[in-house]
């Protein structure tokens, strides 16, 4: 959740407290709360140690995809087993699904 409020308010989405407001009142509702286990699922080394724990969440959590823009998570898609996609490619695989 601390991510989620982070990335939000980075420049490039030019949100504002409202509008965030507005986006988290629509999309925590559907959203499911994952408790990472200990120990942790094994996932491969990421180059940013920070984002272990989305990778441990996406195993944990059952997730059918991993959406990011971040290079250092894009990079392992091939080795992890979640799909790792930019947001662009989860709205054509979406659109396809229709």
């Amino acid at each position: 959740m601390a991510e989620l409020l982070r990335v939000l308010a980075y420049p490039k989405f030019a949100l504002n407290a409202s509008d965030r407001n507005e986006l988290l009142d629509e999309f925590l509702p559907i959203c499911e709360s994952v408790t990472i286990p200990a120990p942790p699922p094994v996932v491969p080394k990421c180059r940013d140690v920070l984002d272990t724990p989305f990778l441990e969440l996406a195993l944990a959590g059952h997730a059918e995809f991993l959406v990011t823009g971040d290079t250092d998570l894009l990079i392992l898609d091939e080795s992890f087993p979640v799909s790792i996609l930019r947001p662009t490619d989860l709205e054509e695989l979406l659109r396809c699904r229709e």
